[in-house]
């Protein structure tokens, strides 16, 4: 606040800029280095966020921790109890984790919703059912690609139907080409590039 009244008498002309930035400069330089050497030793400390869930083996309040998929609530007696939760509005399922067979939260993500376990955070995609698989008529599962970081639709009946798509199929086929037809926002298209329905089109387009 102070900075900015000081910023309103330069740009008045009463009160010269370098006076003003090295007043400033002498206090902040002292935080700086202070600050600079906190982070290097690990010494900062975030607020504890207390909540009202209490924990069941102990009886402490358990507090909000940060992890690597992202909040959950952890018991302020740890190491000597371990106990933590799922954080928010995290949804209880009856699909059990494959690691340790604990019953798993469902979790809203970046990509969408994905299952997570509170015991030993381990995660578990969440199927989507998107789309009609052209091959044999059964929905299609909304899937994430790791290695392109987009999403793909596969057959939920993989691997005895192996389709795949990186575009949502209609479950129609081209009158044209025979090809699969994929959704788009305004109406279904062919999936083959070189269909001679869209060749027909570009033609029609450039005419006109």
């Amino acid at each position: 606040a102070n900075m900015e009244n000081n910023l309103d008498t330069i740009e008045s002309g009463n009160v010269a800029l370098e006076k003003v930035l090295g007043d400033f400069y002498v206090g902040f330089e002292k935080e700086l280095k202070k600050a600079t050497v906190n982070l290097n030793k690990g010494d900062i400390e975030l607020p504890v966020e207390e909540t009202d869930i209490v924990c069941d083996l102990c009886g402490s309040k358990m507090i909000v921790k940060s992890g690597r998929f992202g909040k959950f609530v952890a018991c302020p007696n740890y190491p000597k109890c371990k106990n933590i939760k799922p954080y928010g509005e995290d949804k209880l399922t009856e699909v059990t984790c494959d690691k340790c067979g604990e019953k798993m939260y469902e979790r809203e993500g970046q990509y969408g919703k994905y299952l997570v376990c509170p015991k030993c955070n381990a995660t578990k995609n969440v199927d989507i059912e998107m789309g009609v698989c052209p091959e044999c008529g059964k929905p299609t599962i909304k899937k994430m690609s790791k290695k392109y970081n987009k999403p793909f639709y596969v057959c939920a009946d993989y691997p005895n139907c192996k389709f795949y798509s990186w575009e949502v199929p209609s479950g129609e086929k081209c009158s044209v080409c025979g090809s699969y037809m994929i959704k788009k926002v305004r109406k279904d298209v062919c999936s083959n590039k070189e269909c001679p329905s869209k060749a027909k089109k570009k033609n029609d387009e450039s005419k006109s």
